[in-house]
């Protein structure tokens, strides 16, 4: 599924905090009725955290059978970072 937008330049975020500029984009997204999924990953030792949007994060496409092979290894790696408090040694080689 393909979706064109028309652009319109951007808006002046100059002396907007993260917060602010969070809160204007996640209120475009709701506005446009976009699911939004958000994880607290701040067990990495600093705040933070992992937001998909279905429509926009997913940005792999598949085209052959190696990139099938490479597209196999990175959900792996994915998998582990997702869970990287849990990782074992055997998983990091």
């Amino acid at each position: 599924m393909s979706i064109a937008y028309e652009f319109t330049g951007f808006n002046n975020v100059n002396g907007d905090s993260n917060s602010d500029m969070l809160e204007y984009l996640l209120n475009i997204l709701k506005r446009d009725d976009y699911s939004i999924f958000i994880r607290d990953v701040s067990f990495l030792g600093f705040s933070s955290y992992h937001v998909i949007v279905p429509g926009f994060s997913e940005v792999e496409t598949i085209h052959d059978v190696e990139a099938l092979d490479n597209y196999s290894s990175y959900i792996k790696m994915k998998k582990y970072l997702r869970d990287i408090d849990n990782i074992s040694n055997e998983e990091i080689t």
